[in-house]
């Protein structure tokens, strides 16, 4: 498990344990990244991330307590595309 779209994956839609079992898989663990791809998923998750783990994601010890904080909160989803919505351009 080595990118961001399995860890996703793991996440909203299989619900599977903490998969990092390497030192080098946790560094790629971004939760920065994966906070901003769960908020596109729909506008629940969105203000689930915004009011848990983006304003409170200090009191985390570790990354597997997000991901496993993230995989017990949000509900599972079907496996669908998350869409990345861009930021729109002022001209």
């Amino acid at each position: 498990m080595s990118n961001i779209f399995e860890s996703l994956k793991g996440i909203l839609f299989t619900k599977k344990e903490y998969p990092f079992q390497y030192t080098e898989d946790e560094k790629n663990f971004d939760t920065f990244m994966v906070n901003r791809w769960i908020s596109m998923v729909d506008k629940d998750s969105a203000r689930i991330v915004n009011e848990t783990t983006n304003r409170f994601g200090a009191v985390f010890a570790n990354k597997k307590q997000q991901y496993d904080f993230l995989k017990d909160v949000l509900p599972r989803y079907k496996f669908h595309k998350i869409n990345y919505i861009k930021r729109k351009s002022v001209d």
